[in-house]
């Protein structure tokens, strides 16, 4: 970053930074978009003006290298909108491989370093070259103006080497003396010219240029917009006399800028819809405006939107959320002191209508802090296609280097979740994607063989419901070999021979959760090193969520996550359940059921503990006071409560208590000590009466069965 950018507020930089690369994030599936469809002229529109906005505003932070690769990107992307160069594989490849550069530049940035280090000068300067290489294929060398501030831009870019300097500026005099500069220049204004001037203008000013529009331009925007208001009348007169003063008021106020072409473009766009609506007589709804140029009226409505919607939201801080979030923990411990007040207020005040004057109270409370509660997960929400538009890429990039060819579906992508969950998804997605790609789908030779087409699909659907969210990867491959996986499992140590055979189709699915397990054929550098999916499923039951299998041999497979809506590691839902004399809370989300047993529902297995019998399913016993070492627990099962709770991948246990207390909203709070692989519980909670009870960590239970 240069001197002249050591006084832009910092804040503005990073919110600039922030938005360019959520931009640069759509832009991934807008090129997939355009290998299918090189024609695209909506995706063609919407990267040109990420590319010219990006240009501008770096320019304005002093971020150069941004800018000038921003700049030959945006002239490129110019050449295909006028169908001078045609979006082919190469020009793809290169403009996503752009895209690559942009990003770890403005990630370098926004980490506290300089631009350069996010991506190396050699890599950097090629990469120019190569972009500036299929320009000049649309012509662009062609154009006496284009040539001499492009050579212009990579010298004042360069080093500072006068001897390299002196040449360079000889050989592009020399190259607009052999041109014969003035009157090529106006051969290649004339042309650009048009009998019609609303078009003239419509081509000037979509232009690209970098802070100020060239003179002669300028000039000529300045008398077609004269011309056409001398030949209007009514309401286009109107808008007419409107964009001529804001034209005059801006050029004396910060001269010719893109804004001010962006404004024009836009009014342009609304006297095209005003002799449209004039054309058709009048109606009910006015047409939508047609021609030749429909994506700029288009590109006007949308800056009409975008500038309302930036009108009613604002930038917040993620950890100020955070801390309100923390106070809503706080209302609701309040609200669970309250309502045990109430309890006892009942059991003992003489006064029967105070006691119900604080039940309404309290009912009022309760339901302002659950709307206050609702409210601040709803602000923490965003799209899911934050996680979703990233896959198209990466799957491309898979599928090219292992020599497959892979299409992509993406479904639901305005399903909303909590950001905290779509940050920690993004892992388990990109590995799922991986697997689907590298293990899934074949090679095309082996899909024809199949009958299949040779271009594999994979598939990325989201759904949700009131309290959960369900994320599906689906690929249509050859499915998993659940003989291969059983041996491959018995190789490794992690089951017996025996217990392989007695294994069903879907227990054996789920040993691809089990650590150092793999079917690939060969260690790759995507995947196949025998770790990932164990990780997977240990994220996803982080998160409080959920992953099974299902797979046909030879059709597909499908990974299905279910996920909460909410955040759940400050806010759950708890079972209450005492062992003696102490409560505790188990997550209400792992509970299947609560029984009292029968003494002949409990089973012991040689070698392997006590197991609970229920509906003809067979589960193991955990005896939670003796794993606690607790005296003065209920030993006799038929005396005590079994709760049935879900381990994930569709194993259970019974766990043992004294007693059943109900249900109850708390808030997770960190306990100091209890960090450590042996302790069964995740955190405390504060109760109603102002105790702490221990939560419950299920998973541990898991590793004791």
């Amino acid at each position: 970053m240069d001197s002249d950018s050591e006084e832009i507020d910092p804040e503005i930089l990073m919110i600039f930074i922030e938005e360019a690369l959520e931009s640069l994030a759509e832009l991934d599936t807008r090129f997939l978009a355009l290998e299918e469809r090189p024609d695209d002229r909506e995706s063609l529109a919407a990267i040109f003006r990420v590319m010219h906005t990006i240009k501008g505003n770096s320019a304005f932070f002093g971020l150069m290298r941004v800018k000038k690769l921003a700049h030959q990107m945006e002239d490129l992307m110019a050449l295909m909108r006028e169908g001078r160069v045609a979006a082919g594989p190469k020009h793809i490849k290169v403009m996503l491989r752009g895209l690559d550069a942009l990003r770890s530049m403005l990630c370098s940035v926004q980490s506290g370093g300089a631009e350069g280090a996010g991506f190396a000068k050699d890599a950097y300067q090629a990469l120019l070259g190569e972009v500036a290489g299929l320009c000049t294929e649309g012509g662009k060398a062609g154009n006496p103006i284009a040539c001499v501030i492009e050579e212009l831009d990579a010298i004042l870019a360069g080093p500072v080497d006068f001897q390299v300097m002196r040449e360079r500026l000889k050989a592009l005099r020399a190259g607009l003396q052999d041109l014969e500069a003035p009157n090529k220049l106006d051969d290649g204004l004339a042309r650009d010219a048009s009998p019609d001037p609303k078009t003239e203008l419509r081509r000037i000013l979509e232009r690209p240029f970098d802070d100020q529009m060239p003179e002669p331009d300028a000039r000529r925007v300045n008398e077609l917009l004269a011309a056409l208001r001398e030949s209007a009348d009514g309401a286009a007169g109107e808008v007419l006399e409107r964009l001529r003063g804001e034209h005059d008021r801006l050029i004396a106020e910060v001269g010719f800028t893109d804004f001010l072409a962006q404004g024009l473009l836009s009014g342009l766009a609304e006297l095209e819809a005003l002799a449209q609506g004039a054309q058709d007589g009048p109606g009910p709804e006015a047409p939508e405006p047609e021609g030749p140029e429909v994506d700029s009226a288009e590109e006007g409505s949308s800056d009409r939107k975008r500038r309302d919607a930036v009108a009613r939201s604002m930038r917040v801080d993620e950890s100020k959320i955070d801390e309100f979030l923390d106070y809503v923990g706080e209302l609701i411990i309040v609200r669970e002191m309250f309502v045990n007040v109430g309890t006892r207020l009942r059991e003992t005040a003489e006064s029967s209508s105070l006691s119900a004057e604080y039940q309404r109270a309290l009912e009022a409370f309760t339901l302002l802090s659950h709307s206050l509660q609702y409210s601040i997960m709803e602000i923490r929400k965003v799209p899911v296609k934050a996680a979703l538009q990233k896959v198209p890429r990466l799957a491309r990039d898979l599928a090219s280097a292992r020599s497959k060819h892979v299409r992509v579906r993406i479904v639901g992508e305005e399903v909303p979740i909590d950001k905290s969950l779509l940050e920690a998804l993004e892992g388990p997605l990109t590995h799922m994607i991986r697997n689907a790609v590298d293990h899934g789908i074949e090679v095309p030779s082996e899909r024809e063989k199949a009958g299949k087409d040779p271009t594999g699909t994979l598939s990325v659907s989201a759904f949700e419901d009131p309290d959960h969210v369900r994320l599906e990867v689906t690929d249509d491959g050859g499915g998993i070999n659940v003989d291969k996986l059983k041996a491959k499992a018995t190789a490794c140590g992690i089951i017996t021979q025996v217990h392989a055979q007695r294994m069903g189709d879907d227990e054996a699915r789920n040993l691809l959760f089990a650590a150092g397990l793999s079917t690939a054929a060969e260690v790759t550098d995507i995947s196949g090193r025998g770790v990932g999916m164990d990780v997977v499923r240990r994220n996803v039951v982080d998160l409080g969520g959920e992953i099974t299998i299902e797979s046909e041999l030879g059709k597909g497979t499908t990974f299905c996550l279910v996920l909460p809506k909410a955040v759940t590691v400050q806010i759950l839902d708890g079972f209450l359940v005492r062992v003696a004399g102490h409560r505790f809370v188990l997550p209400l989300g792992t509970i299947r059921e609560s029984f009292r047993p029968d003494a002949t529902h409990v089973v012991t297995v040689a070698e392997r503990g006590e197991f609970i019998s229920r509906r003809g399913q067979v589960f193991p016993l955990v005896r939670f006071g003796d794993v606690l070492r607790l005296g003065g627990s209920r030993t006799a099962p038929e005396e005590a409560i079994v709760v049935s709770v879900d381990l994930g991948a569709g194993a259970s246990a019974g766990l043992l208590v004294d007693e059943v207390l109900g249900v109850q909203q708390v808030v997770l709070r960190e306990v100091h000590g209890i960090q450590d692989q042996s302790s069964p519980f995740s955190g405390g909670a504060v109760l109603g009466d102002g105790r702490v009870a221990m939560v419950v960590d299920v998973d541990h239970l898991g590793g004791l069965v």
